[in-house]
């Protein structure tokens, strides 16, 4: 899909440089077009062939292994406590101030989430701790922009004693959290618009007014001990890009795409919600997908409180709550338990020898998906003006070797 209408997304639409380097990202992910390494088995000598990932941070080939050790790193901030999982949504009036306004109003979002839960412990010295992961899409690709938080189930005293909520399966009560997580955003918006961090646009007061009379959805689970399902599900389903291979088919004999969704509306009680195939034209697929591409730099995965790197209280906890980290996995340990398969044999004579050789990228290759007129124009600074590069015979342009 991408490298049949990128290019052509790209002029049509004219997006930021950020989407335009993973359109050209994407496109060249494991494929001969940024080179390839061979495996020679010593035995039989047969060959088995890996294309090079792209490596892009929002690519949905190449992050299963950065999941991996997503997981890897979170299993050393959770304490042997229960948790609660959190869904802090953002209200879809405000949509249009968040696309406008990404960095700002994500960052909000994810601030104002951190700031509820503190605003939950009775006690001001209680010290609770989050992971929390900011999500900008839904099943279906619409821009849903809602943030996946890992809270412990209460919070630590400076003495170092474990303080457990009143409430038996809650943090608190479902009104009282939409209604401090509601004013919260809203302080933090507006002290945004007053320092010119978000731009300030006619009708913004009005807008703030109109979803300061409605819920902001915070939804909770109960709490529970089962820490490893929890961390899976943080890692496989919420630390991941607006959408996978498996869900997305390019149909290149009708020119359309199939996305596979889950269809929540028709969900019934206690049930997973069904599965529902929508088709989109390629280029409004290309724009979906563009659309929650996270600005540069910006950290979607953040760790509050006791899960925080630099939290010193964390050391006085009681022993009997602490958590033993297990040893960091290996690339290698990472690969075998992605493939499901034990270290690599030939499929013919089961060696376990090879020889490795590096290729570079396939230059014929990038020619047959790089259109032409896509090369950048020369810098401004060494271009001659018009009327003294008329003659092109006589001009001596420097050279890009």
């Amino acid at each position: 899909m991408f490298r049949a209408h990128g290019e052509r997304y790209i002029q049509a639409y004219k997006p930021h440089q950020r989407a335009i380097a993973f359109i050209r990202s994407v496109r060249l992910c494991r494929t001969p077009g940024l080179g390839r390494i061979v495996y020679t088995c010593k035995g039989c000598g047969e060959q088995v062939t890996i294309y090079k990932s792209c490596g892009n941070s929002q690519c949905p080939v190449c992050q299963s292994i950065k999941r991996e050790q997503w997981a890897d790193a979170l299993q050393g901030k959770l304490l042997r406590i229960p948790y609660v999982h959190l869904v802090f949504t953002m209200p879809h009036q405000l949509n249009g101030l968040a696309r406008s306004n990404k960095s700002a109003v994500y960052s909000i979002l994810m601030r104002a989430a951190w700031k509820t839960v503190q605003a939950q412990m009775k006690d001001k010295t209680v010290l609770p701790g989050m992971t929390a992961v900011l999500h900008t899409f839904g099943s279906d690709m619409k821009y849903h922009v809602h943030v996946h938080a890992l809270v412990t189930f209460g919070g630590l005293e400076p003495s170092g004693k474990w303080v457990y909520p009143t409430h038996r399966y809650w943090i608190a009560s479902f009104r009282k959290m939409c209604g401090t997580f509601k004013a919260i955003s809203l302080q933090l918006i507006r002290k945004d618009i007053a320092q010119k961090k978000i731009t300030s646009q006619q009708g913004n007061e009005d807008l703030l007014h109109e979803v300061g009379k409605i819920r902001w959805v915070v939804h909770s689970t109960r709490a529970t001990t089962q820490t490893d399902v929890l961390k899976s599900y943080l890692a496989r389903y919420i630390n991941r890009i607006a959408i996978s291979n498996n869900r997305l088919k390019y149909l290149a004999q009708t020119d359309e795409v199939a996305i596979l969704y889950n269809d929540y509306r028709n969900q019934q009680n206690e049930c997973a919600a069904p599965k529902a195939i929508k088709h989109l034209d390629p280029l409004t697929a290309i724009h979906q997908i563009i659309q929650h591409v996270l600005p540069r730099h910006f950290q979607k995965s953040r760790h509050y409180g006791l899960h925080h790197t630099c939290t010193l209280i964390r050391n006085q906890a009681e022993e009997a709550i602490k958590a033993h980290p297990a040893t960091v996995r290996t690339a290698l340990q990472i690969i075998t338990a992605l493939l499901k398969r034990e270290l690599y044999q030939c499929d013919y004579c089961q060696g376990q020898s090879f020889i490795k050789t590096e290729y570079p990228p396939d230059r014929i290759y990038l020619g047959q998906y790089l259109a032409p007129g896509t090369e950048r124009a020369p810098p401004t600074s060494w271009r001659r003006p018009v009327h003294q590069r008329a003659d092109r015979s006589t001009t001596a342009y420097p050279s890009f070797a």
